[in-house]
């Protein structure tokens, strides 16, 4: 559990502050969580000509990362159609790396707290 040590309450906001501005743009954080899920995504990606699996690519903002594909049949593939199922590479990846994908926010947002002055334990 972590337990968090300020003393004052000018210090409190002021650390609440400075850890809202820190946690409140994660782009490197999303972009490093979506870029090890890539490898995971391409390997379970089924390979006719093998365009899709290295098609793959990951973006980030400061709300989110995702992974996509240019290619236009990358959903059906992923999601499926009324005459075939999908073969679920994305979301089986996630389901797959839950564990890191919480450790790697987890370690941002300690890091934000240590930038913002808070001690973080865990």
């Amino acid at each position: 559990m972590a337990e968090l040590v300020v003393k004052g309450q000018a210090e409190v906001i002021g650390a609440l502050d400075e850890f809202e501005r820190s946690a409140d743009d994660l782009t490197d954080t999303h972009g490093r969580v979506v870029a090890r899920l890539l490898p995971d995504v391409r390997a379970g990606t089924p390979k006719r000509t093998g365009a899709l699996a290295v098609s793959w690519q990951t973006s980030a903002t400061k709300d989110a990362g995702s992974i996509g594909s240019p290619l236009t049949y990358a959903g059906p593939i992923e999601f499926g159609t009324s005459r075939f199922d999908g073969f679920a590479m994305v979301r089986d990846a996630i389901n797959r790396n839950q564990g890191d994908i919480v450790k790697g926010y987890e370690a941002a947002l300690g890091d934000a707290g240590k930038r913002a002055g808070f001690r973080v334990t865990t």
